[in-house]
């Protein structure tokens, strides 16, 4: 037990004593995820060209009266709270916002259904082509979907950006798999690689040294 005790305190076992430590902290820090997730669908709804299958022969007029002589599009943006960590509005630095690419006229625009009423989830158009969402409470798995109209001559792309404290967002497609962050990969090598050195190469040693002395 003395000459164990004295292997543990070499500079190599203590470096790898050390590395358990610092793997096991990251290891856990890697299960504090911050993530708010996201999809993306956009649909054409009227097509005012009179070309295609989803042409029309009748006419439609904006809130103000106006003709709408360009194409009708839906987005639907399914977005949810997809970490272990509640993002409520004190983390909220830049509120989540969907902008388009190009030039469009939007139609209507509103929150749909929200998996909790309790996260107070709202939306507000500062410009005509942006869309900032705002919330109080966002817990884990909280989840709700932004929908919005628009005219435009063909399909705009949808950006959304955000800037909430430690939060990544992914955009989500359904195969996808894999890890939802590097960092529990990285984790768990830190973890095993000290542990093996730990609990095989030392005792090993050890084994090896009481093996040699008693055939001394």
């Amino acid at each position: 037990m003395v000459s164990l005790a004295g292997d543990l305190k070499t500079p190599g076992n203590l470096i790898g004593v050390a590395g358990v430590i610092v793997a096991f902290t990251t290891w856990y820090l890697s299960q504090q995820t911050a993530e708010v997730s996201l999809k993306i669908v956009q649909i054409p709804v009227l097509n005012t060209g009179q070309v295609g299958p989803l042409s029309s022969s009748f006419t439609v007029f904006d809130n103000k009266g106006q003709r709408i002589s360009t194409n009708i599009y839906a987005a639907d943006i399914a977005i949810w709270n997809s970490g272990n960590i509640e993002l409520g509005a004190a983390k909220i630095r830049r509120p989540l916002t969907a902008k388009f690419d190009g030039k469009v006229q939007i139609l209507d625009r509103g929150i749909g259904p929200v998996t909790d009423p309790i996260a107070e989830v709202v939306a507000s158009n500062p410009e005509e082509t942006v869309t900032e969402i705002r919330w109080r409470y966002f817990d884990p798995g909280t989840g709700f979907h932004l929908r919005i109209i628009y005219a435009s001559d063909k399909q705009q792309e949808l950006m959304i950006s955000a800037n909430i404290l430690g939060v990544k967002l992914q955009q989500y497609s359904e195969d996808r798999i894999g890890w939802k962050s590097l960092w529990k990969l990285f984790g768990m090598a830190l973890l095993v690689l000290p542990l093996a050195v730990l609990f095989l190469i030392i005792p090993a040693k050890y084994l090896e040294r009481q093996t040699y002395q008693g055939f001394k």
